[in-house]
């Protein structure tokens, strides 16, 4: 069978098919009237228009034979794909665009040409990421109706299961009024023995709460004996911290006098006693703060008072030896 030739219409490829013309025969031009002649000269335009709209309707051929369904641009048999893609492309090549083509310069084209090309690449990837989202949609709508299938597979399941679960209900809820009649039974026997019962707990309650009473006073009476303890000890700490306060800036004063050269005879070596920190735990208060210190112990009862009183009194008789010593030391230097 031969091979039918095709015409291809590069206008409707493009979408931009403009309508035909009318052929208008030609008239004889009258004398003497221009308009006549301008518009018979606008009618040979038109029709100039469209015998070269005509001739671009071309047909594709390949060394010598025509395009056919057979044919691609990636592979063909007796020609290669590029010889296909450019007789194809040949047809684009029309003669109002290549004149455009044509006053443009080289550097002009290229950028027209590299704009085409992004936007045709941008059109690609924005086709493609429709595609693969179309494709995840549909995978999605398909993995949905897998589990709505299996959701109604386990619903069909589960309401069999229900029904024979209502079934077993029912039949347990005669035993559960059998069951009841004699829990009401047992339960009236078990409230009368709990009466007998009551009666003991509330005995073992006054018992518990008078044994908690007795637990509370041996506590009260347990914190009051550590509290004395404590305010003895911390008593004591505050009278050998001033003591020690005091003992320690005398020295600190003497040694500072005598490493600064000062003379023996200088009122400075006196002047320490007057600046002390504290104004407790020296020789010339010691009986003061023994009475307060007794003063304090006989508030409170006990031996264990007094002995601490007794304490007191050895640990101020030997800190008070050891200021003298000191203030004796210094009154021999300054000698």
């Amino acid at each position: 069978m031969p091979i039918q030739k095709r015409t291809v219409d590069i206008r409707s490829v493009l979408g931009t098919r403009a309508p035909e013309l009318p052929r208008v025969p030609n008239a004889p031009r009258a004398s003497g009237f221009p308009e006549g002649e301008s518009v018979v000269k606008k009618r040979k335009k038109g029709e100039e228009e469209a015998e070269v709209a005509e001739k671009q309707q071309c047909e594709f051929y390949v060394d010598g034979r025509p395009v056919n369904e057979d044919d691609s641009v990636w592979k063909s048999k007796d020609v290669r794909g590029g010889q296909i893609a450019d007789a194809l492309g040949s047809a684009l090549l029309l003669p109002k665009d290549m004149k455009n083509w044509k006053g443009n310069d080289s550097t002009h084209m290229i950028e027209n040409l590299k704009r085409d090309s992004v936007v045709a690449v941008q059109g690609v990837f924005e086709a493609g990421y429709r595609l693969i989202e179309a494709e995840r949609l549909l995978n999605e709508s398909l993995a949905e109706n897998d589990r709505l299938r299996e959701v109604e597979k386990a619903a069909s399941a589960r309401i069999r299961e229900v029904e024979s679960q209502h079934k077993s209900a029912e039949e347990g809820l005669q035993k559960a009024e059998c069951q009841l009649v004699e829990m009401s039974a047992k339960l009236e026997r078990e409230c009368e023995r709990s009466s007998g019962l009551q009666a003991e707990i509330d005995k073992l309650k006054a018992e518990l709460a008078e044994a908690r009473q007795v637990s509370n006073d041996a506590e009260n009476e347990a914190q009051a004996t550590y509290d004395r303890g404590f305010a003895d000890a911390a008593g004591s700490l505050r009278f050998q911290m001033r003591r020690e306060c005091n003992i320690n800036f005398l020295k600190g004063w003497a040694l500072a006098l005598e490493q600064a050269a000062v003379d023996d005879e200088s009122e400075l070596y006196v002047l320490g006693r007057r600046y002390r920190p504290y104004d407790s735990g020296t020789p010339e208060n010691l009986e003061e703060t023994n009475v307060e210190v007794l003063g304090d112990c006989e508030a409170f009862d006990g031996p264990t008072v007094m002995e601490n009183a007794e304490v007191f009194d050895h640990q101020e008789r030997a800190q008070t030896e050891e200021v003298q010593d000191m203030e004796k030391g210094v009154s021999d230097k300054r000698r």
